[in-house]
């Protein structure tokens, strides 16, 4: 079921210092597994960054199995309190100028059977600011493979939880930030969803843009966005800096996105990495446009099709045993617009010269679009997605 219903949360609004939030995937296994933290890469990203434009006041790090590994070593843990949650997934917040109101957890998705490696959730923390009294609900999630798929559930399954989740966990009132790596780009369902109930506030160009930063402000509160770099990791660091109030300060009005008159539309701009960042054909870098799991393509009658059976020995144009190589073989394929791979019998992918006419819910079938096509369609949704939300 699409998830399409008018945002609820209500606009925050309040004088108050820029505070900035960080979201990073540390590639844990590899910078910290084989390369041993490579020289305390990251940890040093994040501490030039602090040093230019003050510290920030929440990080969220994915593939995080250690957090207080990451800041130790760079002379940060005195700063900081380290919350180490589910799915290798951490929190940091400034302790000087925060104090823990309450935290938790839950599984929000399961990556897809084809690149399996479990459950998903989010993790949170609801914080008080020391000297205004402000409340803020910052969530951090890591989300399900395959790229795009919003894993075995689908991404509207994905977007519908996690608000949820953060529906459940926040008050009336409260400040509310939502930070990852989705596992999704803008062309997936699960970040068009979620533009429809939440302002979207930044995002990076990795693998297309499947960090995000999501927020209950409005999108003209921003007074920085910022990509840091990869510090090693193969996702790059992104930071914003959010002043939201009646009152803006001194910082905000100087700000060239306040002075231009016009505060561009971050979805808008996440579209952009869909191009600046394409997909590679090589497995480290190719992503696939868009996944639907248990969903069925009907193409238009007389469109252009090829079918292609499972027959790996033939070579790898015929490899199919997953539904990511059936739409690899569709992004190669200029006529292809939209596939439909079937696991039942002798798995195959289908490819189609046009959208489908028809969806239908078949359990073991997988379709999705193309990476040319589904950057199309976002552009579309990014057009009317929310960078405001109602006023209480």
């Amino acid at each position: 079921m699409a998830f399409a219903e008018v945002a609820d949360f209500q606009l925050l609004v309040h004088d108050q210092a820029p505070g900035g939030v960080l979201s990073y995937n540390l590639f844990w296994w590899n910078l910290y597994g084989v390369r041993g933290g490579n020289g305390e890469s990251a940890g040093h990203l994040i501490k030039a960054e602090t040093l230019e434009d003050g510290l920030f006041d929440v990080m969220g790090f994915q593939e995080c199995e250690n957090g207080i590994r990451v800041l130790e070593p760079v002379g940060l843990m005195d700063r900081y309190e380290v919350l180490q949650g589910m799915h290798a997934v951490c929190l940091a917040y400034r302790k000087e100028a925060w104090r823990l109101l309450s935290r938790g957890s839950k599984d929000v998705g399961e990556d897809m059977k084809s690149h399996y490696y479990g459950h998903r959730g989010v993790v949170w923390m609801r914080l008080v600011h020391k000297t205004t009294g402000r409340k803020l609900l910052f969530a951090n999630h890591h989300g399900p493979l395959e790229v795009n798929s919003g894993g075995a559930r689908g991404g509207d399954s994905i977007a519908k939880n996690l608000i949820e989740v953060l529906r459940s966990s926040s008050e009336p009132g409260d400040s509310i930030i939502l930070v990852g790596d989705f596992n999704a780009n803008s062309a997936s369902r699960t970040i068009q969803a979620l533009w429809s109930r939440m302002v979207m506030l930044y995002g990076g160009g990795s693998f297309g843009g499947v960090d995000n930063i999501f927020g209950n402000m409005d999108a003209a509160s921003v007074v920085r966005r910022k990509n840091l770099g990869s510090g090693g990791s193969d996702h790059d660091a992104i930071t914003v800096t959010v002043s939201v109030g009646t009152g803006a300060p001194e910082e905000l009005q100087r700000s060239p996105l306040r002075r231009t008159g016009e505060v561009p539309s971050a979805a808008l701009q996440a579209t952009d990495a869909l191009k600046v960042n394409p997909p590679g054909d090589d497995w480290q870098h190719f992503w696939c446009g868009q996944l639907e799991p248990d969903v069925g393509y009907v193409p238009p009658v007389g469109s252009w099709s090829r079918v292609i059976s499972h027959r790996p020995e033939m070579g790898d144009d015929f490899d199919v045993a997953a539904p990511q190589r059936c739409c690899r073989l569709c992004q190669r394929e200029p006529r292809c617009k939209s596939w439909t791979w079937k696991e039942g019998g002798p798995r195959r992918c289908e490819m189609y010269g046009e959208a489908p006419s028809k969806k239908e819910s078949l359990p073991g079938h997988v379709s999705g679009l193309p990476a040319v096509e589904a950057a199309r369609e976002a552009v579309q949704e990014a057009a009317t997605a929310l960078r405001s939300l109602p006023r209480p």
